[in-house]
């Protein structure tokens, strides 16, 4: 099965007593049925550690048919059915009972599935005769995958970033029109706009096209084998050595095997550790299984222009806060007993700015990333930044 990268093997003939499962040395699991008393007959499947990991119905039915069920995704069960049919010479009425429990086998399946799709590609026998009097029979199954649309995504370029002239910049900037300004709309207006034409000139934007899943186990040594590998193909290309093709092509399987390695890896680790709500969201992560589209907004929430023109319209001008509504916020919360959970409007401070910098993550329209951006300038924004807030 290793030599041929079968991953699935069907058996009949097996003359194993009772049924159920037995794992391997190598991982892979045998799921077998027979006759109780006697070695005879039987039917077996064996799977690999990887396909074993998504069995989530094993049915012996007989010491002829038996069964597994495999949830390739989310919504999606393929049912593998082996049988081994009557040879010559078996009564007719042995005949018609085999015919009719796995015409009720098929049944059930098709009961349990509200959609039964074959995916069988092709079936072919081959003859053995050399090992066996029976025929070696094989078959593709295809299984559909998650498409992924490519998607862009724009990122901040920091490779020519100069920290002494950005600074330098970030010291000449206008930040004082914030002074001018009578209104805290206005305010964050002119911080934002002399903030990013600042990170603009120093850190432009760039797009970039997203064009395959998330892959975790590609880390930072498999893109640099990677890399290699890619300069040794294109050393090949520039002087057709016969030299520098071996050479690549060692580079080559070198880099296939260890991504391979690393990929399994990850994947048993996710299984063995993680708890069923992470690892569901990881295959979502990997396209593996359909993406929960929950995060559709309402019209009347969707537009954030709206949204802060209208809670700027109901801000007040100064600190003064109706008692009455402070009461009503603080004697409301299950826990008033503690301090943590009344609500207060008071004149944020320096450190204010800085804890909340470091706990949050806010983007841009374009889901850019400024907080690492704004911590290595927050000396010389602390001033702004309080002042802004504490209008």
């Amino acid at each position: 099965m290793e030599n041929n990268n079968i991953r699935i093997m069907r058996l009949s003939g097996t003359k194993k007593k009772g049924k159920g499962s037995i794992q391997f040395t190598n991982k892979h699991t045998l799921y077998y049925s027979g006759f109780k008393e006697e070695a005879k007959e039987g039917v077996a499947i064996i799977v690999t550690e990887e396909i074993n990991s998504k069995v989530i119905k094993y049915k012996s039915v007989n010491l002829r048919i038996i069964m597994i069920a495999l949830a390739m995704k989310e919504t999606e069960t393929v049912n593998i059915i082996q049988i081994y049919g009557p040879v010559e010479g078996t009564a007719e009425e042995e005949i018609t009972d085999f015919y009719s429990i796995l015409q009720r086998e098929l049944d059930e399946v098709r009961e349990e599935n509200e959609a039964t799709i074959s995916i069988l590609r092709y079936c072919q026998t081959v003859a053995i005769h050399g090992f066996t009097d029976h025929c070696l029979v094989s078959c593709k199954i295809g299984v559909s995958v998650t498409r992924f649309d490519a998607f862009p995504k724009t990122y901040r370029h920091f490779k020519y970033f100069n920290y002494g002239k950005f600074n330098a910049d970030l010291v000449n900037a206008p930040f004082c029109l914030i002074f001018d300004a009578d209104d805290i709309d206005t305010k964050v207006s002119i911080f934002n706009e002399v903030f990013h034409t600042l990170l603009d000139k120093h850190a432009p934007r760039k797009m970039c096209m997203i064009k395959g899943p998330q892959k975790p186990w590609v880390t930072t040594t498999m893109k640099l084998m990677q890399k290699l590998r890619d300069k040794a193909f294109s050393k090949f290309k520039s002087t057709r050595n016969a030299d520098h093709f071996a050479y690549y092509k060692e580079l080559r399987n070198l880099t296939t095997s260890a991504i391979k390695r690393e990929k399994k890896a990850y994947r048993d680790h996710c299984v063995t550790t993680a708890s069923s709500k992470s690892l569901w969201s990881r295959l979502r992560n990997l396209h593996v299984v359909p993406t929960r589209n929950n995060s559709v907004l309402p019209k009347n929430l969707s537009n954030v222009d709206e949204l802060n023109t209208f809670i700027v319209s109901f801000s007040s001008a100064d600190l003064d806060f109706d008692p009455h509504i402070s009461n009503l916020y603080n004697h409301a919360r299950r826990d008033i007993s503690s301090e943590k959970f009344g609500f207060f409007f008071h004149p944020v401070s320096e450190d204010d700015v800085l804890q909340f910098t470091r706990n949050n993550h806010p983007t841009e329209k374009d889901q850019v990333n400024l907080a690492n951006e704004c911590r290595h300038c927050l000396e010389l924004l602390f001033g702004k930044i309080v002042l802004t807030n504490n209008h």
